[in-house]
Formats: structure tokens, sequence, C-alpha cells
């Protein structure tokens, strides 16, 4: 059985932010969330949403 272990937040380094930005850009502007069931697509976008509002970043949905 997995477990999640809850860390403090740390800062994130330029290389961090760079695979950040990746996977927004691979899960997010390549549609890749659109191919998931609506169970992963949910939490998926609750994550890239929380990412994105981290990184100063706006999210523009096609529904908005």
């Amino acid at each position: 059985m997995t477990k999640v272990t809850r860390l403090k937040a740390v800062t994130c380094t330029d290389s961090d932010l760079k695979e950040l930005n990746d996977a927004i850009d691979y899960l997010f502007t390549h549609g890749f969330i659109e191919e998931m069931t609506s169970d992963k697509r949910y939490y998926v976008t609750k994550l890239l949403e929380h990412t994105a509002k981290t990184m100063n970043i706006k999210l523009i949905w096609r529904n908005d």
C-alpha cells in the first residue's frame, strides 16, 4: 500500500521550475488531459491548477 507523507514547503530550483513548466506544457498544451479517464483528469487538473497558480501561470481551458 502506498502512503502520502506531507513534507515542509521547499523553494524550487530553476531546473525544478523548468521541469514543472515542461509538465504543464506536455499535459495541458498538447491536450493529453482530454485522453484521460474522468477520475484521472479530475486529479491531474487539480494538480495543474495549483502548480500553475503557484508559478503565476494562467491556464485557459477550452470551456472557459
